[in-house]
């Protein structure tokens, strides 16, 4: 796809359904559809909801040293520069394509978490090396740093190695859920 991304934030509640766009259903290949939640502290819980339409011409590209990785920030800040998705509490997201064979590097703030989840292909993430592959998470260690490689051969639909990296700084509040709606107590769900 484009890298098209469309941003919410569900707050006091939004309406939504997940669907591709019809020039995507209309030009038909491969495309990603991914959701992905981040929990608002019980301070932010009830503000307004907000939608953000991320064209993949507003994302942040940027290079590895080497040119074998194209990193496409989408929200947070990397290496100095800031993504375009606005978030209310601090986190990192990003898209990276790794060329066969390639390693990328990149900066991550010491004070998140990071994870990682495998679109397409194969490599390793760490300094351990572990194996990644499509349709995998990582959850990588503390550290300033986060690196992945990816295989010399690549098996999947995409000649690359396409992986998701996102953290961001712990809440640490406890988390009650029910189906879609996630508060901080069973209390506020009834609610």
């Amino acid at each position: 796809n484009d890298g098209d991304t469309q941003w919410m934030t569900a707050g006091s509640g939004i309406l939504h359904i997940e669907a591709p766009t019809e020039e995507a259903v209309l030009k038909g290949g491969l495309f990603h559809g991914i959701q992905i939640w981040v929990n608002l502290p019980a301070s932010m819980k009830w503000f307004p909801p907000r939608y953000q339409d991320i064209q993949g011409n507003k994302l942040i590209l940027l290079s590895s040293h080497d040119g074998g990785s194209l990193v496409r920030l989408i929200a947070g800040n990397l290496g100095g520069l800031s993504g375009p998705g606005i978030t209310h509490t601090p986190i990192c997201l990003v898209h990276a394509s790794v060329t066969p064979g390639a390693m990328l590097e990149i900066p991550w703030d010491k004070t998140f978490n990071a994870i990682g989840y495998v679109l397409n292909g194969d490599g390793f993430a760490g300094p351990e090396n572990v194996l990644i592959s499509m349709g995998r998470s990582i959850l990588f260690g503390r550290g300033d740093g986060i690196v992945v490689t990816a295989n010399k051969s690549q098996d999947s639909r995409s000649n690359k190695l396409e992986i998701l990296i996102m953290g961001g700084l712990p809440i640490r509040e406890p988390v009650a859920w029910y189906g879609p709606f996630v508060m901080n107590t069973r209390r506020e769900l009834s609610q």
